[in-house]
Order: C-alpha cells, then sequence, then structure tokens
C-alpha cells in the first residue's frame, strides 16, 4: 500500500486541481466580440421562418454580417446547429458570401411544420485571424428566412458533408488527459525514488 501512496496522492492532487474544469461547459458568447471556443446564440430573426413547401426540402437561411472579410473566410466550414420546435435539430456549414462581410448558412429542415427555435455555432480557433487576440468580431446572427431547394420528395433526416475543418478537442479531454500524464509523470518518479533509495 505504502508503495502506491505517492502515485494516488499526485492523482489526488492532478483532480483537485483540473476536476472542477472537467465539468465546465464551453461559454457561452452573448454579444460580439467572441473568443474561440465561446458558443454564439441567434440574435432574433425568428420572425422570418421558412415557407412551408409542398415539393422539396425545406430549409431555414441563416446569416452573420458586420464581419471582416478574413474573419469571413475563417468561418468557412463551421457546423451550426439549429433547434426547431419539434424537440429536433440539424446542421448546416457556414459559407461566405457576396458582400464578403457577412456569411451564410443552411441548414436542411427535418419537418414541413416545424418553426427554428434557435441556433448556435462554436467560434473556431483560427491563428492570426481568430484567436484570443483577435477575438470574432460581428454584428447580428439572424435566421434571415428560408426555402424549398427544388429537391423532389421530403427530407425525415439529414446529412452532413465533410469540410475540412481543423479539430478542436474538448476541454474535458485535455484536462483529464492533463490530470493523467500528471499522475503517470508523479509515479514514474516516486518509483525512481524508491529504485535509488533500494540501491
Amino acid at each position: 500500500m505504502r508503495r502506491f501512496l505517492p502515485g494516488v496522492l499526485a492523482l489526488a492532487v492532478a483532480v483537485a486541481l483540473f476536476g472542477p474544469l472537467a465539468g465546465s461547459t464551453l461559454a457561452a458568447c452573448s454579444a460580439s466580440p467572441c473568443v474561440p471556443g465561446s458558443t454564439v446564440t441567434l440574435d432574433g430573426g425568428l420572425d422570418n421562418q421558412p415557407p412551408t413547401c409542398s415539393s422539396g426540402v425545406r430549409e431555414a437561411h441563416f446569416i452573420i454580417n458586420g464581419l471582416s472579410t478574413a474573419q469571413a473566410t475563417a468561418l468557412i466550414g463551421t457546423t451550426v446547429t439549429a433547434t426547431f420546435s419539434n424537440g429536433t435539430n440539424s446542421s448546416g456549414f457556414i459559407a461566405q458570401a457576396p458582400p464578403v462581410d457577412q456569411a451564410l448558412i443552411t441548414v436542411p429542415m427535418n419537418s414541413n411544420t416545424a418553426t427554428v427555435t434557435g441556433a448556435s455555432f462554436i467560434v473556431p480557433n483560427v491563428a492570426g485571424v481568430i484567436d484570443t487576440a483577435h477575438p470574432l468580431v460581428y454584428n447580428n446572427f439572424n435566421l434571415s428566412g428560408g426555402d424549398c431547394n427544388g429537391t423532389t420528395g421530403t427530407t425525415t433526416s439529414t446529412t452532413n458533408t465533410t469540410h475540412s475543418t481543423p479539430a478542436v478537442p474538448e476541454l474535458d479531454s485535455v484536462v483529464l488527459f492533463g490530470a493523467g500524464a500528471l499522475s503517470l509523470v508523479a509515479f514514474a518518479f516516486y518509483q525512481r525514488r524508491r529504485q535509488q533509495g533500494e540501491a
């Protein structure tokens, strides 16, 4: 038991230091500017609901305006998740459109009667463009309407295309990895000291 005590103590210290962070959630950003990792939520526009479609796939359109050209470009491919009144959600990806100071998002809807109740995205970290020194600055993130895209039939599920946006590890994963690594280092240090004492 005594030989495991330093490792257990190191693990306890790591959990005490990093444990509170592991249960935390990403911070919400209620107003511009927003730092990477924060969640931006829909500002408004809920009165601009997409029309009912007699055919085709019903789509909700969102707009983020007041962006710099560099930040609008950096947001391309970022996932936006929309929530609907029937309790479901669907995702789309940010695309840049003229004028270059705005970003557009098209999200397929899984119902012809549901309304959009919200939308959000996580601000990516793009070195030198969107980072802690250069937070995301925008004017509004709104629902701007929608349409029927002309494809026959109705949609009951959505498919997402793959975009090459860099993966950002969740804070929980980083904290837990750090706590585990710290414990292993402490245990290795203890074993080395123990072996030197026996020699």
